[in-house]
């Protein structure tokens, strides 16, 4: 009676697998076919409005009223509807009105496909139509003026019934061939499963004289081939099981021995809770980040954790319902100089006194950036907005009533072009640090010497120090020759020397200078410095004075500046292999590193 009941059940068994088999690829098929019909249905219709479309173009001086019957025809020969709207979504011409007139359509400038036309060029949609009361593949081309015809769109649609006629008589294929199928299928699952349950009773009796042999000749750890293919793997299987019990453990034991080194090596803490939420695990990341989690196993994370925010987050995890979330990810931060991520993880399956499991990563890097970021989109705002203000003031004052006065429409035009220009040199110099710092601007490296760089700058740089009662003096020894790109490199003096103009107080000087120095690898650098006799540069702002708009006094903004000066010194002298700094104090000085050449210059 067993083995009738079990011989049934594994029939069935066989049954459903078998029916399955040949039902969902039916599906599948099924399915598939609709989606390929689908799409060729959309290749068609966008081909046919493209061809429509040119038609269009050819006959433009015969008007909207000649569209209509050529639409006609072609909807009657091509089994399609074709429809002309305009650009604000009223129906100009169509091919199958019926009874309506035209002026009786609703605007379709809602329609999906107009709107898709409008944005990507081509927009597709299916839906039901309630003018011919069948579903329709709708396509959109948009239509350029042309002669006598008005911009709009060119739309056709195209009934769906053949796919639906395709899907139809695919089914009636499949059923008959579905219906074949199981009959073979039902009368191989019977052979089958009789056959598997004759092995499975020869099985039975092998595995039960092994158990009960009272004299141990060995049967006991083995099994004799069993008859079946099916069955032959087992005995191996058996016989082999108690060797691979100690392989097992002894996998264990190296899996352990690799989960620590994995802990030993990642940059990120992690934090193991054990029962009643204590620490049962810390690996050397997060005794890096707190010294004080050292040998702190048993204890509460609150204890040796700075942030009461992870134990908080533990504490709400681990009373949480089983069916509710397993994941939990905070930011905190225990300094002022530390943002950490802490995701915290309640493992899905249960393991031996391992409750909760937190990986803390740091990312106060990355916060700096973002804050960085955000500040520098907001400066630019600023920067921009100031001459934006300006050029909109004057144009508005300029057109109300300063064209009656010459003088006033000159000046005001002046002005007005003054804050385009800086505007203009804002977008330049962004545009340039971009380059500069993707590294798409090559750079042509060669000996040159500092002097002959440096004599051409200042020349160029005097009647600016002149207008401020400045004096520039420079004190670089004519024989240091650096590895550079010479237009990039006058390029830093000319943006420092301006700078300093900027902020050094009238009647006071400038000088640069230039030197060769020790590096800690004992080899040799080029160090350059310009100093200023001006307020200097406050400790708080000297990590940030390289950043893009950065200003230390805002109040003193140059309208000739655009903000962007020092931060394209630094990529540049970084791009150089150098680096460059600024030093805090009355007084500004900016100093930055190149690398010395190897060979003297030609000249």
């Amino acid at each position: 009676m067993h083995d009738t009941k079990f011989r049934t059940r594994l029939f069935l068994c066989f049954l459903a697998v078998i029916v399955m088999t040949l039902v969902l690829p039916g599906l599948y098929v099924r399915q598939n076919i609709k989606e390929d019909g689908i799409e060729e249905t959309v290749r068609n219709a966008r081909r046919e409005a493209g061809l429509i479309r040119m038609q269009m173009e050819t006959a433009a001086e015969r008007g909207v009223g000649a569209l209509a019957p050529a639409f006609d025809r072609i909807g009657r020969e091509l089994d399609i509807r074709i429809t002309f709207i305009g650009a604000d979504g009223t129906v100009l011409a169509e091919s199958n009105p019926g009874q309506l007139s035209l002026n009786s359509f609703d605007n379709h400038s809602d329609r999906m496909e107009i709107e898709e036309a409008q944005k990507k060029g081509f927009g597709v949609s299916i839906r039901h139509s309630n003018t011919l009361d069948t579903d329709l593949v709708y396509a959109a081309l948009p239509f350029a003026a042309v002669g006598e015809l008005p911009g709009g769109y060119v739309r056709v649609a195209v009934p769906l019934k053949r796919i639906e006629e395709r899907i139809a008589d695919s089914e009636r294929h499949w059923l008959a061939i579905v219906g074949l199928a199981t009959l073979i299928a039902l009368i191989l699952a019977y052979a089958l499963s009789t056959h598997l349950e004759r092995s499975l009773r020869e099985m039975i009796r092998v595995v039960e004289s092994i158990a009960t042999d009272p004299a141990g000749r060995g049967n006991r750890r083995r099994l004799h081939i069993l008859p079946g293919r099916e069955f032959r793997r087992l005995a191996h299987a058996v016989n082999d099981m108690a060797d691979r019990t100690e392989e097992h453990l002894r996998t264990i034991a190296e899996n352990k021995a690799q989960l620590k080194t994995i802990l030993d090596v990642m940059n990120e803490g992690v934090l193991v809770i054990g029962e009643k939420g204590r620490i049962r695990l810390v690996n050397p990341a997060l005794v890096r980040l707190f010294p004080q989690t050292r040998g702190a196993e048993g204890r509460l994370p609150v204890e040796v954790i700075p942030a009461a925010e992870v134990q908080q987050a533990l504490d709400e995890l681990l009373a949480a319902p089983q069916d509710k979330p397993r994941l939990l990810t905070i930011e905190v931060e225990p300094r002022p100089d530390m943002v950490l991520s802490v995701q915290l993880i309640r493992p899905r399956e249960a393991i031996h006194d391992v409750l909760a499991v937190a990986v803390f990563h740091d990312i106060s890097e990355m916060a700096r950036l973002m804050r960085v970021r955000k500040e520098f989109v907001a400066n630019v705002s600023h920067e921009l907005r100031t001459p934006l203000t300006a050029i909109t003031g004057y144009a508005e004052t300029l057109k109300d009533s300063a064209a009656e006065d010459p003088t006033i429409c000159a000046r005001f035009a002046d002005t007005i072009l003054r804050n385009a220009r800086h505007m203009g040199t804002m977008v330049e110099d962004l545009l340039k640090l971009s380059r500069i710092e993707s590294g798409a601007v090559p750079m042509e490296m060669e000996p040159v010497k500092a002097a002959l760089i440096l004599s051409d700058v200042t020349t160029a740089c005097r009647p600016q120090a002149a207008a401020h009662d400045l004096t520039l003096k420079t004190a670089v020894d004519p024989g240091l020759t650096v590895r550079a790109d010479p237009h990039f490199m006058a390029q830093v003096f000319r943006n420092l020397i301006e700078n300093a103009c900027r902020y050094a107080p009238e009647g006071s000087g400038i000088t640069v200078s230039g030197e060769t120095r020790k590096t800690e690898d004992g080899g040799e650098e080029a160090l350059f410095a310009v100093r200023d006799e001006g307020p200097g540069i406050p400790q708080a702002d000297i990590s940030r004075v390289f950043e893009r708009f950065y200003r230390v006094e805002k109040h003193r903004s140059s309208p000739a500046s655009t903000g962007l000066g020092l931060a394209i010194c630094k990529h540049i002298v970084e791009r150089h292999g150098g680096r460059i700094w600024a030093e805090p104090g009355p007084g500004g000085c900016l100093k930055f590193t190149l690398p010395l050449a190897e060979e003297t210059p030609g000249h």
